[in-house]
């Protein structure tokens, strides 16, 4: 009997064991099927997040280096237009005792060809650089007197004496202005040297 026994336990014991290994397959806490569509999901979240990052940094990155390159432009189109100020003949020659100021009255233009024209609503005259960035540019008399120190006058060797050249004195002020709202103001003073 002990023997009918052992083979009954062992049958009830090969029948028991599917039964158990169905209910572990079967169970919703071992089935790991789906963690990797989890752990794919939250690693495209992350590279999502990461790139939109990215791309806002890289779109600030563009807009700060397109407004210091317009700022750039700004003060070197007024630092052009400062220096054709300060050697363009005929604004000194149209400043004498009676005209203080150039313009006079109202502004002019000149083209990049220096070709000009009338230039409404502004007490300063607009020039168009070659690079099509417009100017605006006035020059004032401030005054006469002894020349600047560093002219190799006898004044300067303190030698005395008086010299035959005084320097008329002129404030130059340029104003560039570029898309973005970027503008540059350039102020200067001028000596230039006369005779007496």
């Amino acid at each position: 009997m002990t023997e009918q026994v052992m083979q009954s336990e062992s049958k009830s014991k090969e029948v028991l064991k599917p039964v158990l290994r169905l209910r572990r397959n079967g169970s919703s806490l071992d089935n790991e099927d789906g963690i990797v569509l989890i752990i794919v999901l939250i690693t495209l979240l992350l590279l999502s997040i990461l790139g939109t990052t990215l791309l806002d940094s890289t779109t600030s990155e563009l807009k700060i280096t397109g407004n210091s390159h317009n700022n750039q432009v700004a003060f070197y189109s007024a630092d052009a237009a400062l220096q054709f100020a300060e050697t363009y003949s005929q604004i000194y020659l149209s400043l004498n005792g009676n005209t203080t100021t150039w313009p006079a009255a109202g502004g002019h233009s000149l083209n990049s060809n220096f070709a000009e024209g009338v230039a409404t609503g502004t007490s300063y005259n607009v020039i168009t650089l070659p690079n099509n960035s417009t100017v605006q540019v006035k020059v004032e008399f401030v005054g006469s007197g002894n020349l600047p120190p560093g002219y190799g006058t006898q004044e300067d060797s303190s030698l005395g004496g008086s010299t035959s050249f005084k320097a008329n004195y002129f404030v130059s002020t340029a104003i560039a202005t570029e898309p973005n709202n970027s503008s540059a103001t350039i102020e200067a003073q001028i000596a230039k040297v006369v005779p007496q």
